[in-house]
């Protein structure tokens, strides 16, 4: 590019989509408050997470069959994806359910630091010095913690910490599947796991004998809204605008670029949501040449002498 060359727009930013994701962020850091209540009206056990996220996969499970032809390919990993994330889900309700919230928030949320982790296990992606050093400072927080600053020997982690720990590492394991399944459009990927923590949910809910009769009539209501509502739109509006599938208008993507973008299926960067071409390479190296490859520039013809 010459000096004289205009140099090219930086990418319009896109506030509605940011808007909505961060909605959604704040609906998902505030879901101990909902479960916290219904805990208080009297749902224990997988019942909670059973009815809550069982209305969800009632309400969205058509999306599965509309988009069969697109995910059978890779249906294999579309049931990874709802155990792995089903679990995940499970595991995080049950631990708030019982555990302390900022403990349970806190061992949770170092889902970031699997998925960086895993991201380098499984697709092979190249941790820079600055995410290898916030892995550290994570992994060193876990550790006091945990510790508390006593002997390693002397401590002991609860039910409630292991559901957390495992629910964190469900969640990782889920974004890394996300990230292999790249045929699979991202609604049923949700959808997928909604489906998955109903049936985990009920499975458990079974083992404890978990009765349904004689809940108030306000559980009900609540956990109908807390699964039909809030889970709902904390994960359908990230869905809907981060749908690689989907075709949208001009101006519909994102700004910013996530710290985990290794191994959490999207890249956020730039104005675009999108598979990142690093993980998709490295996960599909056997895969063909692009369907429509770029031929370069185009000769300029050469005009004839008059």
């Amino acid at each position: 590019m010459s000096p004289d060359s205009p140099r090219p727009k930086p990418a319009a930013s896109a506030p509605l989509p940011v808007a909505v994701l961060l909605f959604s962020a704040t609906l998902w850091g505030l879901s101990w408050w909902p479960v916290k209540q219904l805990v208080g009206l009297g749902l224990t056990g997988a019942l909670l997470p059973m009815l809550a996220y069982g209305t969800v996969a009632l309400f969205t499970g058509w999306v599965l069959w509309r988009e069969r032809a697109q995910w059978r390919g890779q249906a294999g990993l579309l049931l990874g994806l709802a155990f792995v994330g089903g679990w995940a889900n499970t595991a995080f309700v049950s631990a708030l359910m019982v555990g302390d919230v900022v403990r349970v928030m806190f061992l949770f949320y170092l889902s970031p630091v699997w998925s960086v982790l895993g991201g380098r296990l499984f697709l092979g992606e190249r941790i820079p010095p600055w995410r290898a050093a916030a892995v550290v400072v994570a992994v060193v927080g876990l550790w006091l913690v945990i510790t508390g600053g006593h002997a390693p020997q002397s401590v002991s982690l609860s039910w409630a910490d292991a559901l957390a720990l495992t629910a964190g590492l469900g969640f990782a394991g889920n974004n890394i599947i996300a990230r292999a399944a790249q045929q699979i459009p991202l609604r049923s990927k949700t959808v997928a796991v909604f489906v998955g923590c109903g049936v985990l949910s009920a499975l458990a809910a079974a083992w404890q004998g978990a009765p349904l009769t004689g809940l108030p009539a306000m559980a009900w209501v609540g956990v109908v809204i807390y699964g039909g509502v809030w889970l709902l739109l904390a994960t359908a509006n990230a869905a809907v605008w981060c749908d690689p599938h989907r075709k949208r208008p001009r101006g519909r993507d994102l700004a910013g670029r996530t710290a985990g973008r290794g191994a959490d299926g999207f890249v956020v960067k730039g104005a675009a949501c999108r598979p990142s071409s690093v993980g998709r390479r490295a996960l599909s190296p056997a895969r063909g040449p692009a369907r429509n490859p770029d031929p370069g520039p185009r000769p300029v013809p050469k005009k004839e002498p008059t």
